[in-house]
């Protein structure tokens, strides 16, 4: 009866001390992408939703004039050229809902040319 026991508790146990380590998912390795364009003025997508403490590389272009894309919460600034791709890897530290807004004037609708990143 000792010899069964042993036969059931040894694995369990193994399984279970296993069980309880951290899972890496392939798609946790490698950062995530998200592509925003930039147009007067607006960004699309206008909203992103992005995971607490998950790289992501935003990749930005710009269909017209020279934008901007700033979020001091995230620690965001970068400046988009148009006929170009601008990627920058943000970890988002901090759950909440950030408004992004364009820095770099860009005509008569900058000022209320915004986005929204929402981490989770």
């Amino acid at each position: 009866m000792n010899k069964f026991r042993s036969a059931f508790v040894v694995p369990a146990l193994v399984v279970m001390a296993f069980s309880s380590l951290p899972r890496v998912q392939a798609q946790d390795a490698a950062a995530q992408e998200v592509r925003i364009v930039a147009k007067k003025f607006q960004y699309t997508p206008s909203e992103v939703h992005l995971k607490k403490g998950q790289a992501v590389t935003l990749i930005l272009t710009s269909e017209d004039t020279a934008h901007g894309l700033k979020c001091k919460d995230l620690n965001l600034e970068a400046l988009i050229s148009p006929g170009q791709e601008t990627k920058v890897t943000i970890t988002p530290e901090t759950a909440g809902t950030f408004t992004a807004y364009c820095n770099k004037f860009c005509g008569s609708g900058h000022f209320g040319m915004k986005m929204k990143f929402v981490v989770e």
